[in-house]
């Protein structure tokens, strides 16, 4: 089976995380990685913004639970920042007008292969990329849910 290649933004971990109203297709999103049906893409800035939400909240228990997950689960390819991705960040803020963290994720996503860049931001949804479709976590579920996680459709 070929996998799906996604980047995944910072909000869709967060609003799994916050158990916000609109979460249900950011975990589904995050159950189809953990069952290997989609291959996900997470730069390191992703994890420090993710760490800070937890440090600020004092929930370290919680925090270490999700870096053993993620850094440990075989469908997350964690990216660090290199020099290519951070002229490509670069560029991207220059050009397009990212903020540094969402140029830094979408650099990330464009150098890695991904096919697709899911965010529930606004301003990085607006934003078009070569050869990288952005789309929102129910987007993303709604156009690729019959094909991508037809075992978990149901759940």
């Amino acid at each position: 089976m070929v996998q799906v290649a996604v980047a995944i933004d910072s909000n869709i971990f967060i609003s799994v995380i916050n158990n916000e109203r609109d979460s249900t297709s950011s975990k589904r999103i995050l159950d189809w990685i953990d069952d290997g049906e989609i291959k996900a893409i997470v730069s390191a800035i992703v994890i420090a913004e993710i760490v800070s939400g937890y440090q600020a909240t004092g929930d370290t228990k919680e925090m270490d639970e999700f870096l053993a997950h993620i850094l440990g689960a075989p469908n997350y390819d964690i990216v660090d920042v290199t020099v290519p991705i951070a002229l490509e960040a670069g560029n991207l803020r220059a050009k397009k007008g990212f903020k540094l963290p969402d140029a830094l994720i979408a650099a990330s996503a464009l150098r890695h292969g991904a096919e697709f860049l899911i965010s529930n931001d606004d301003p990085m949804r607006k934003v078009s990329l070569d050869n990288l479709k952005v789309l929102t976590a129910a987007e993303f579920v709604k156009i690729l849910g019959q094909t991508v996680g037809k075992n978990q459709a149901s759940k």
